[in-house]
Order: C-alpha cells, then structure tokens, then sequence
C-alpha cells in the first residue's frame, strides 16, 4: 500500500482483495444460506451405539453424548409420567430415530444404560447448558434409589424403583440441589448395578447440542469449580473495565468512553446470559430470551460504533465509513424487530452479521496504524485479531464446517463442551487491550494538548517580542514627527508631516487591531470580575478621546442616567476597550456634529442589573446591505473607505466578539448619511455602595474642568536614545521640566540626590526592568520618593502583566508609540488644578490601566 493516505480513498491490494474474496464469501454463502433455511445444526453425531456407559474411573469426566441416544420430541408425545408409570415404555425411545440437537429448540430426550463400577456411590450429573428451560431425569434400577441429597431437588420415588429429578431456569433456586453456572445433580449410584437413565431437555434455544457430564465429587471440585471460577472472575474483570470507562466517560464527557461502556456492557451481558449467569443469580427467566437477543445485538452494534469513531474513519477512510454506517444501520433494524421476532431468527441474523463484522473491524483497525501511521489503532488491531480468531472459529464450527470439537477447549472440561472458557478469556483480553487503545489515545491527545500548548506560547512570546520591536522605533518615528510638527514649518512642510503622522497612525491602528484579534484566536477569552464605577470608566473614555474630537471640531459627550448603580461588577477594560473602540470609530468616521455615549439602566435587582450602552455618531452612516457583514474580519462598508478613512476591518469584530463573550449582542442602527448608532446591553452584579465618603474618593472627573497648565518635575527612564530625545522634546513643550536615566540604576542614583513629581518607566530594560525598578522605588526609606507617582511606558500589549502592573503600584500603563495627547490626558487627571504636585488617583482599581 504505497498510496497516500486520503480522506475518502481506500485503496487495498488486490491480492489481499482476491485472497478475502476467495477465501470468506463461500464460507459467508454457506452459513447465510443454512441460517435463512433453519438448518443450523451444532456439531451432529454420526450415529448412536446405545452401548452401556462403564463407571470404571472415579477421576474421569464421562460425557453422557458418546453413549446417550437422543430423540427429538417436537409434539411432546411423551412425558416423564408416561415411563413412571409405563417402564416397558422406554423401548419406544430407543426404536425412534436418532436426532441431532438443532438451535431450534423444542424437546428432546436422552437415553443410556450405566453400571457403576467403582467405591463411589455419588455422582454429579452436569448439564452444561445454563439457558435449558426445564430438565426431567428419571434414574431406573431395581431398587429404589434415593437422591444423594434429601434437601435438594426435587425427588420422587414410587413403586416403580424410577427417581425422578425436577431443574432447569424454571426450577426455583432455593430447590435445586447445586449452585453452579448449569444445572447438576447428584445422583446416587450404588456399586455394580445397572440403571438405565433418561433425560427430558426442552428449551426455545440450546445453540449447541446437548452437553451432559457425569463425573464424582471430587472431579466435579477439581474440574468444574475450577472453570466457573475463572468464568466469574473474567466476568468481573470485563464489569470493572466497563464501569470504569464509564466513571470516565462522565468526568471526561468523550463519546468514545461512552461506546466502549456500551460496548463493554453489552459483551459482558451477553456472556453472563450465555453461561445463564443472570438467571442463576436473580431468578429472572426471560422465557423469550429478550435480554440475550438484545445483548448480542448490541454489542455488534456498540462494537461497530466504538470502532468507527475510535478509528476515525470518517476522516481516514468514507468508504470504510459506509460499510459500518451499513452494519450499524442493520443491527439497529434487528434490534427494533427483537420483540416480534423469534429467539431462532435473532441468533441466526447475529452469526449471519458477526464474523463480517468483526473482520471489518480488524481491516479497519490494521489500515489506519499501517497506511494513517494513527498508533493508537494498533490495540484495537491486536485486540481485533484475537476477537475475529476466537469468532471464526466458532463461527465455523456453529455452521457445521469444522467439527465442534477442534474449537477452543474449555480448561478442565472435554474438548467437545461448549461455550468454551479460552473464549471468555479471550473476550477480557480483548476488553483490555481496546481500554489500553483508550490509554493511548488520551496519551496522544495529551501529547498534543502540550504541544498546542507549547505554540500558543510560542505565539504570545512572538506577538510580544514583535510587539516591542515593532513600538520601539514607531515611537521614536511617531514622537519626532510630532515634535517636528511644532516647530516652524511652511505650509508644504506641514503637510507633509501631517501625511507622515497620518500613516504612522494608520500603522499604529493595524498593529493594534492585528495584535488584539491574534491574542483571541490562539487562547479563550478571558474575562475579570472587578468592582468599578461606570460613571468613572466613561469620563475617563472622554478625557482620553477628548483632544481627537476636538482636532476635527467634534462635540464628544455623554448621556448617563442617574438609575446607574454607582459600583458594579465586571470587566471593566473590557468595558472601556469596546467603548473605545466605536467612540474611536464614530470619530473617524464623522466630519461634523458629535460623538454620544449614553448609559441606560435596563433591568435591575437587589444583586444583578443590565446597562445599555449605546455610541451614536452623526457620520457618514452604513448601507442597509453592508450591516449584516460590518462585523466579519477585515470587512468594511465599502471599499472606498479604505482608501478614505483606513483601517483594518478588525475593529468592530473584535467588539463583537467582546461584547459576545460578556453575554451581551452588539447591534447597529445606521442610515446612510445620517449616523450611526451602536448599541450592546451587558449583564453586570450590583455591589452594597463603597464606604468612601465623597472627599475620599474624590469628586467625579470631569476634562472640561480640568487644567492643562501643570509644570512638573518629570523623569523619564528609558534605554532608547531616540525615545528620550523625542518623548522629553514633546513633554517640554508642554512646559514640563524633564530628566532622563537609560537605566533601572541610574533611576536609583537620580532619585538619591533628587525628587520628581512623576517618572514614566520603561518597562523593558537591559540591566532592570521596569518591574524590578519600581519595586526598589517603592522601598526607598524616604516615603515621599517612595510614593512618586510612576506611569509605566511598554511596548508589549500582552494582558498577562496586568497583574504584575498592580502589585508594582503603577499609576497608569501607558502602551507604545506614546500618544502625548492620552499622556497629557493622564497627567491632568493625575494632578488636580488646586495642587498641581499632589496627585489624585483614581477610586476605581480598573482606572489604572490605560491601553492607547
């Protein structure tokens, strides 16, 4: 096989094709055609001798069908009572002609003389068939002889010297006379004395010919006790495997636990109603055989189903796929037809579908490991190997190709009994290496679960390494192009540096967008429960956005209904991210009037309520046909406004998918030419009102009250040259006076000789970073200089440091290329106009991070 292996092809050798086809369909036609007819016949005797069983061996197992002859009583001519009461009787059974046991059922009878010739004078009679309805056995002698046990059975002796046994599943369990996986009795059998022995067997389905043992106490302990030991601890091994996939299939939620507990349970249950286990244990007799039609059936129909999803067939292989979406079709049909249908019928289609079935199974198992390289299949390969030998032996045997005898011999029981007990052996084996595939195959999910792992963070190491250097020199690009801008220019030069900050903006804007939607696609979403003020998170999205409306003569204002929870509960960057994202989109896209937040409360309880935020804009507006596509990936209104506005398409799905993920539905109201409103309802949890008085907290902020006329002392660290060049040019124009330190220590040894009124910190440094700087800042004996105020600068947009942002005290997070407009928007927050050197930090935890 040196094809490729493709979803949908199979493509088997055809010498391995011709050999199957020569080999199995004349097999397959032959038993068909045998189980269509009724004419099963299990392992017939040639003829009947009718020649007198010698007892000579107390050690033997003497098997009753080598001497018995057997009559097939389909009408029930005779009865028990007839030979009780009539021995002469009995030459009718040995003058009717010899029958084969068939799985049809019915009645038959058992006729054979013994003589006993040992010291032993109790003896076991063993049936080997559990499932046998009802079991009559009348011993003659000359005597009356009585049962080996007065308390069991029960045991009748008349004039005629006959005893008369009474068992079988509609027999009572407290009444017979040996527990045991079949039917025995003891039979009391004096030394050198002739009996004639005569067995009624009638049952709706034997599968096999009649098995009978005769055999002493002591071979019944060493041979039989033996066998129904390991049949029961097999049975509880396949229970314990199945109960325990199942356990996992529940913590796990993996269909493929699921089938194989079905699967497992249907195999188990099968067996134990094969050895009539079931029914020696409660008593229930299912006199239509429901329970074992449904068992059988069932674990052809779980066997396929685990095979077919294990295997992943309908990935590696379609037409695979259809043969068992074929069988599975059928054995459902079967199962549904159960209840109206005969014990024959269901046994007969069973043996018709199984051995196909289990080939197809090996086939599949064998194609995937060798030709799909996929390693767990090769459990369920060794596993089905085992599984088809064990059924095709059967199987043959059952059909009447080989004798029953060459099958599987059962341990400590002649070689022509059935149900053999290798089988079940085999059938615990085979459980366990398809629970050891299972094994594998979570060691391999888990295997690339780490390696998934492992490029995530690959990814996100990449994306923040990007990131910076990416930043790094934007910003020194961007913050010259605006320091330039303030100097003496003419008009083309003006121009020019405006076209430049345009696109240097632009680029700003595609590396944000690109950055935000790469971080939602590699890892979940993730989402914090924090306390914040919603009034606080807007004012601070209109003081940063403040100085961009005012550059186009846009008023940017806010609606806030006063019914608000003063506190809620939620993820407020979140919050503040969407916001700002259609605040910054409804400025772009408007070239007069105004830019609205409104606020509303929608519902409201003693624990939860539900905002609606809106952000309306009188701009340009969106086409009817383009609204239901706005939110899709790097998808605008119209083309043209690429080249009008910018932008990459990412905006609003990266709101949508926010807003979606907090539980909410972000929608848009447009007309073209006439505005645009977007409108998301999110879920939040009320908590009782903050403690702080209003002159702790502070008054509400407000930009329009704000000064602009701070002069402070400001140091700026940072290990890029052209970043302290350009961001202290910038600061100075704003009339601030600036120092700079390019590293973490000389930070330290400025702030030993001087004290600062704010130090913007570099994040990523060479000797210390920002982190470990500030942290020694925070420690400095003098608790002025260990409270500056500090305003981390970074490049890596990575959310995985907020925390790190936090325990470090910053007051904000500025990202990278600094925006001096947000900046200054931070300082006059920061610092009141009543005391310019104090400042006044944000209630609201959430405030303190600040993404440009």
């Amino acid at each position: 096989m040196s094809q490729c292996c493709k979803e949908g092809q199979y493509m088997p050798q055809v010498r391995l094709k011709r050999f199957l086809f020569v080999l199995l369909i004349p097999l397959y036609l032959n038993v068909c055609s045998s189980a269509l007819a009724n004419q099963i016949t299990l392992s017939p005797e040639s003829s009947s001798n009718y020649k007198p069983l010698q007892l000579n061996d107390s050690t033997s197992s003497y098997n009753i069908n080598t001497y018995a002859h057997i009559v097939h009583d389909p009408q029930k001519l005779w009865s028990p009572n007839t030979f009780i009461t009539s021995p002469d009787k009995l030459t009718q059974l040995t003058s009717a002609p010899y029958a084969t046991v068939e799985n049809t059922g019915q009645s038959y009878w058992m006729i054979f003389t013994l003589v006993n010739r040992t010291p032993i004078d109790i003896w076991k009679l063993k049936f080997a068939h559990s499932r046998t309805d009802k079991i009559d056995v009348l011993v003659f002698s000359d005597n009356a002889i009585k049962s080996g046990s007065s308390r069991l059975g029960e045991t009748q002796v008349d004039d005629s010297n006959v005893v008369h046994l009474h068992g079988g599943l509609n027999s009572s369990l407290a009444n017979r006379e040996i527990y045991s996986l079949g039917h025995t009795f003891n039979l009391a059998l004096a030394p050198n004395r002739v009996y004639t022995v005569v067995i009624r067997a009638e049952s709706m389905l034997f599968e096999s010919k009649l098995f009978v043992d005769l055999m002493s106490e002591q071979t019944y302990r060493l041979h039989s006790r033996g066998a129904e030991l390991a049949v029961l601890c097999t049975l509880g091994i396949m229970f314990a495997l199945t109960l325990y996939n199942l356990f996992l299939s529940i913590g796990t939620r993996d269909l493929i636990y699921l089938l194989y507990s079905l699967y497992g349970a249907s195999f188990t249950l099968s067996w134990a109603a094969y050895f009539g286990f079931i029914w020696e244990v409660t008593g229930y007799t299912d006199p239509s055989r429901y329970l074992m039609n449904i068992s059988y059936m069932g674990y052809l129909l779980f066997l396929l189903m685990f095979t077919v999803n294990f295997l992943q067939l309908n990935h590696y292989s379609a037409n695979f796929a259809k043969l068992f979406r074929l069988l599975i079709t059928i054995s459902v049909l079967v199962i549904c037809i159960t209840p109206w249908a005969s014990i024959n019928t269901i046994f007969n289609i069973f043996w018709v579908l199984i051995l196909p079935s289990v080939i197809l199974c090996l086939t599949g198992a064998y194609y995937v490991y060798f030709k799909c390289h996929y390693r767990p299949a090769r459990y369920l390969a060794l596993g089905y190997t085992l599984l088809t030998l064990c059924t095709a032996i059967t199987w043959l045997s059952i059909s009447d190709i080989v004798p029953y005898s060459t099958t599987l011999a059962p341990i400590g029981q002649q070689a022509d009994s059935p149900a053999p007990t290798t089988f079940i052996l085999a059938s615990a084996a085979i459980m366990l290496l398809l629970s050891m595939g299972l094994a594998d195959r979570i060691a391999k999910l888990q295997a690339e679960k780490q390696a998934a792992e492992e490029s995530a963070q690959i990814k996100s190491t990449f994306l923040a390494i990007m990131s910076h250097e990416i930043r790094t020199p934007l910003n020194g690009m961007l913050s010259m192009i605006k320091l330039l801008s303030k100097t003496h220019l003419n008009h083309h030069q003006q121009t020019y540096i405006n076209t430049i900050a345009y696109s240097g903006n632009a680029l700003l804007t595609l590396l944000n967008d690109l950055l935000d939607y790469a971080r939602m696609e590699h890892k979940p979403l993730e989402f914090e429960s924090i306390e914040f003020e919603p009034k606080l998170l807007i004012d601070s999205i209109l003081l940063l956005m403040s100085a961009r409306a005012a550059e186009k003569g846009l008023s940017l204002k806010a609606n806030i209904q006063d019914e608000i929870p003063r506190t809620v509960t939620g993820d407020p960057n979140r919050l503040r991210q969407i916001l700002l994202n259609l605040v910054s989109n409804a400025i772009k896209f408007t070239e007069y009037g105004s830019v609205t937040i409104e606020a509303t409360l929608v519902q409201a309880t003693n624990s939860t309520a539900k905002i609606r935020f809106a952000v309306i804009d009188t701009g340009i507006g969106i086409p009817k046909p383009a609204q239901d596509s706005i939110f899709d990936m790097f998808t605008q209104a119209n083309p043209s406004i690429v080249r009008r506005f910018g932008g990459s398409g990412l905006g609003l799905t990266i709101c949508w998918r926010l807003v979606t993920g907090m539980g909410g539905e972000l929608v848009v109201n447009s007309d073209e030419n006439t505005g645009s409103k977007f409108t998301f309802t999110l879920p939040f949890t009320t908590t009782i009102p903050s403690l702080l008085t209003a002159s702790q907290s502070g008054p509400a902020l407000n930009y329009q009250t704000i000064s602009s006329s701070l002069s402070l002392h400001i140091l700026l660290v940072d290990d890029v040259a052209i970043n302290r060049i350009a961001v202290k040019g910038l600061l100075e124009c704003e009339g601030h006076r600036v120092s700079t330190a390019n590293t973490g220590r000389h930070t330290l040894e400025l702030l030993t000789h001087n004290t600062y009124d704010l130090i913007l910190m570099d994040i990523n440094m060479p000797d210390m970073d920002g982190f470990e700087t500030t942290q020694y800042i925070r420690q400095l004996p003098d608790k002025i200089k260990a409270h500056t105020p500090v305003i981390a600068l970074t490049a890596n947009t990575e959310p995985t440091q907020e925390q790190d942002y936090h325990l470090c005290s910053f007051q904000a997070v500025l990202n990278k290329p600094i925006n001096t407009d947000r900046l200054n928007t931070i300082i006059r927050t920061m610092f009141t106009n009543n005391n310019s050197h104090v400042p006044r930090l944000p209630t609201d935890p959430s405030m303190l991070i600040v993404n440009s």
